[in-house]
Formats: C-alpha cells, sequence, structure tokens
C-alpha cells in the first residue's frame, strides 16, 4: 500500500508520505510508552535509540520497502530527513518518463541481486547532466551533514 501510495505521488508529497512513515517506525520501535516525536533534523541517536533498536528499524524498512539494507544505514544518515532522501533514492530509479518505484524481490535472493544489477545498468543510461544532477545532490547532502 506504501509503496503504491509512493508511485502515485508527486516530488514534494512522496518526501513527506515517506517522512511520516518513517517516524511511524521510529514511534513503533520506541515503543507506546514513548511521547517521543522525532523531527526530521534530529539526530536518531539523540531521541534515545540503542542498537536493537535500529536492527529492529532495519528489519522493518526493509520489508517495508522490500530492499536490502546496510548495518551502518543510521551512522551514514542519522536524521530521519537524511534516512528519506537516501530511501528515496534507494527505491526510485529513474528511467526515460520520470522517476518510479522498482518492484523489488524479497531481499537476500537471486533476484534481488538481479534487481540491483538492472538498477545500477539504467544508471549508466543516464544523461551527463541527470547524473551530474544527482552527484551534486548528493554532495550538497553530505556537506549539510557534515556542518
Amino acid at each position: 500500500m506504501l509503496l503504491q501510495r509512493l508511485r502515485e505521488a508527486s516530488g514534494p508529497e512522496r518526501r513527506t508520505l515517506l517522512l511520516t512513515h518513517l517516524v511511524e517506525r521510529v514511534r513503533g520501535v520506541l515503543g507506546p510508552g514513548s511521547s517521543l516525536s522525532p523531527t526530521p533534523h534530529q539526530k536518531l541517536f539523540e531521541i534515545g535509540l540503542k542498537s536493537i533498536d535500529f536492527v529492529e528499524l532495519k528489519d522493518r524498512l526493509e520489508r517495508d520497502f522490500r530492499v536490502e539494507l546496510p548495518v551502518t544505514l543510521f551512522f551514514a544518515y542519522s536524521t530521519l530527513g537524511g534516512l528519506t532522501e537516501h530511501l528515496l533514492s534507494v527505491i526510485l530509479t529513474p528511467d526515460a518518463g520520470g522517476a518510479h518505484l522498482r518492484d523489488a524481490a524479497p531481499p537476500g535472493t537471486a533476484e534481488s541481486s538481479m534487481v540491483e544489477m538492472e538498477r545500477l545498468a539504467r544508471l549508466e543510461d543516464l544523461s551527463d547532466q541527470d547524473a551530474e544532477r544527482g552527484l551534486l545532490e548528493r554532495i550538497a547532502d553530505l556537506e549539510k551533514r557534515l556542518k
């Protein structure tokens, strides 16, 4: 359901949908007694998530989006805003008609490896201008996180 809603959403709406989903997932990991409401720029480590919570959150996100995520995910993307942008780049792939969500196979399967190889092949087909724009966006995101 969420993947379908993301497919149909515009760029800003897509980010809002995904961010809202991530906030709900973090609250779910924190438990029903938590009244915390994480913000997009707040570090996940600062809201009280523990190592086991990150493992649970990673597992939930892998199931939600049918992707395999690295164990270092929350170190590299330590805020919900950064995580949102990263997940959009993972579950969205460019094509001739614009961005679409990929239909991923379950993580850890030969099919998921093939899907990843196909995604990488599509990246090779990007125009230089599109590739440069994507690279500049990633650099800007990294620079923000370093400040």
